[in-house]
């Protein structure tokens, strides 16, 4: 079990995902931590989706639910390659490009 539930919309012009966080298992700063590094990453030129603000600025939204409020996400689907079965070499490339962009 995760932290997070991950559910696909579709809608007849793009595709989206709802990241929904379980109650109490990641802090808000850690959720805004984790947006501003995908939106860094997508200033720079790397393949992300980053994730929608409301009309607000609000990226990170309490859902209610019956377990009670938990903050979701909502992400563009995008175009790229699954790493789900990682390479050495993909994870290699990968994380040579993370350390670049956290150096900046």
């Amino acid at each position: 079990m995760g932290s997070s539930d991950l559910y696909k919309i579709y809608t007849s012009r793009e595709n989206y995902f709802v990241r929904l966080n379980r109650a109490g298992t990641r802090s808000q700063a850690n959720i805004d931590a984790e947006t501003d590094f995908l939106k860094f990453c997508n200033f720079n030129g790397v393949l992300v989706s980053t994730p929608i603000c409301d009309i607000e600025g609000v990226i990170v939204q309490q859902t209610q639910t019956p377990e009670g409020a938990q903050p979701a996400t909502i992400f563009p689907e995008i175009a790229g390659n699954s790493i789900s079965k990682q390479l050495p070499k993909q994870l290699k490339n990968f994380g040579r490009q993370v350390a670049f962009f956290a150096r900046l």
